[in-house]
Order: C-alpha cells, then structure tokens, then sequence
C-alpha cells in the first residue's frame, strides 16, 4: 500500500491538472518535451544545444526527454496521439492527450519528490517537521 504522505503529495499536485487553463514551463522542461516531440513525430523547434556541435556530441543529454519520447511513441502506436480527451476541471474542456500525458508525469515526479521530501525531514529533523519541509517544498 501507497504511503499516506505520497497519497496526499499526489492529490494535492493533481490540481495542477484540473484547475488551471495553462501552466508554466521552465526552459529544461520545455526543451525536453520539444526535443521528444521532434524525434518521434518528426517536426519541432530544436535549439542550439540539441543540435551537433563541431567536437561532435550534443550539450545536453537524453536521460529526460527520453521519458517523454517514450510516452509519445507509445502514444504514437497505440492511435492515441490524434484523440482529445475530456478532463473535468470546472467545466469540461478537451485537452490533448498529448499535452496531458507529459503532465501527468510532472505530477508523479513532483509527488515522488515531497513524498522524499517528507521522509528525509522526518528522518533528519523528526516526524513533527515533515508536514512543514513539505509544504516549503511545495512553494
């Protein structure tokens, strides 16, 4: 069985799903996807450090994107990549499963992280300081 705190980390960063009409992206997260993107439908925007450099190799690696390139072969195979899916926020709104699937997977990181973020301060500082260090984590 889940641990109570990754079950509530989990829930809470689950809004991230339902509630807003946009999100922000930082620049790695938005280069992974981008450069996913490209390597399995075949189009995007690829930045200079994706790009080969003179030495040979690449600046950045592919440990990460490669998550979502993952995600979006298997969404590619299954037909998936071409469908809307209908997420309950306050009213019903399509999202497109291809942005929704690379989410969903910021949503589990982000909870696998207070769930540790929970443990190491309960281990480090005591139990009573868990419920804070994760909430300073959250913000």
């Amino acid at each position: 069985m889940l641990a109570k705190p990754f079950l509530l980390a989990l829930a809470f960063r689950s809004l991230s799903l339902l509630l807003p009409q946009t999100y922000f992206q930082p620049d790695e997260y938005w280069q992974s996807l981008e450069v996913a993107h490209e390597h399995v439908f075949g189009y995007g925007f690829l930045t200079w450090e994706w790009r080969d450099l003179p030495e040979g190799g690449r600046l950045r690696g592919w440990i990460w994107p490669g998550v979502f390139v993952i995600i979006y072969r298997f969404l590619q195979v299954t037909g998936l990549d071409q469908t809307r899916l209908i997420v309950r926020r306050l009213l019903e709104v399509g999202a497109d499963v291809k942005v929704l699937m690379p989410r969903m997977v910021g949503v589990v990181v982000a909870a696998v992280t207070d769930w540790a973020t929970y443990r190491l301060s309960s281990k480090l500082l005591g139990s009573g300081s868990a419920a804070g260090a994760v909430s300073f984590a959250c913000w």
